[in-house]
């Protein structure tokens, strides 16, 4: 095969891969629950005040802006590094560059994720922090999620088993 053949071919599978990492994406948006089910949740377990939810309604419209920004960042990353696994002759240290970054974003997520609920646990009672403790369950000790039925626990990939975020079940605190 002569190499005028295969790159059409390369860039048509870069081409698909792309798109199809694009549609893979916007399903997994389409499927969890969204920040307005999560804070109907905290309203209905925590008895939350109006100027709690409107507080907590902010917290999660601004995280879900920095998360967009975040999954755009961590799908143009992934798409350069399979484009550089693609080469015949792939370059290693931008390949291993790509894939620090990719880490330095996943890091970003996990800190923004943590400095969101903690912003939102600054909003409750002590007796609200206490039911949310008692209630996020589903970490894979044998205890229920908010929806109040096991979550999927640690040691199992996304997306399987009924709970749709990181805590099993429904919780709020998945952003």
């Amino acid at each position: 095969m002569s190499n005028r053949n295969t790159t059409p071919r390369r860039t048509l599978t870069i081409v698909v891969l792309g798109l199809a990492m694009v549609a893979v994406a916007g399903l997994a948006l389409a499927r969890g629950p969204g920040a307005g089910h999560r804070l109907e949740l905290m309203v209905e377990h925590l008895d939350l005040s109006e100027e709690q939810q409107a507080a907590i309604e902010k917290i999660h419209e601004d995280a879900a802006a920095v998360r967009t920004e975040h999954r755009k960042e961590m799908m143009r990353l992934r798409n350069e590094l399979d484009g550089e696994l693609l080469k015949d002759e792939p370059d290693s240290k931008k390949a291993l560059a790509l894939t620090g970054q990719m880490g330095d974003l996943r890091t970003a997520q996990q800190k923004q994720r943590l400095t969101d609920r903690l912003a939102v646990r600054q909003l409750l009672t002590p007796e609200q922090r206490d039911k949310m403790l008692t209630m996020r369950g589903g970490r894979g000790h044998g205890r229920h999620g908010w929806d109040g039925k096991r979550g999927r626990g640690r040691g199992h990939g996304r997306g399987h088993g009924r709970g749709h975020g990181r805590h099993g079940g429904d919780c709020p605190l998945d952003d």
